[in-house]
């Protein structure tokens, strides 16, 4: 397992957690 491949997983796992808060945090101020 390459160092810039887990690098890269690790990104993409924090930018989806991102988008996940912001996705709830948009349905419960919409509600």
């Amino acid at each position: 397992m390459s160092n810039e491949s887990f690098e890269r997983t690790v990104t993409f796992l924090m930018f989806l957690i991102l988008t996940m808060q912001f996705a709830i945090f948009l349905a419960i101020k919409g509600s």
